[in-house]
């Protein structure tokens, strides 16, 4: 293998074009790491957001069972009454049979 011998001139071109790739790596690195920051960024909205939906989602689901036992407190209200106004049925036919 033959070489050509280097020359002020070749290593001038050489160390020009060097000096051009490490000024584009260093454009092309400085973009990465605005992207990384930006999906970062985007990470962090998106588990603000997603613990705001669990909060509210908690709220719903607790909202949910209180008016799923709603009804059932009417009735047990309404079965109360029922037995109040019979043992006070019972009592005055009691005492009015007495």
């Amino acid at each position: 293998m033959d070489r050509a011998p280097v020359t002020l001139e070749t290593l001038a071109v050489r160390m020009a074009a060097v000096e051009q790739a490490i000024q584009k790596n260093s454009e092309d690195h400085g973009k990465i790491y605005a992207r990384l920051e930006h999906g970062e960024q985007g990470q962090a909205v998106i588990q603000t957001n997603l613990a705001n939906i669990t909060t509210v989602c908690n709220e719903i689901k607790a909202d949910v069972k209180d008016i799923k036992d709603k009804p059932a407190k009417r009735y047990d209200g309404l079965v109360n009454a029922v037995l109040q106004w019979a043992v006070i049925a019972l009592l005055s036919a009691k005492s009015f049979l007495g």
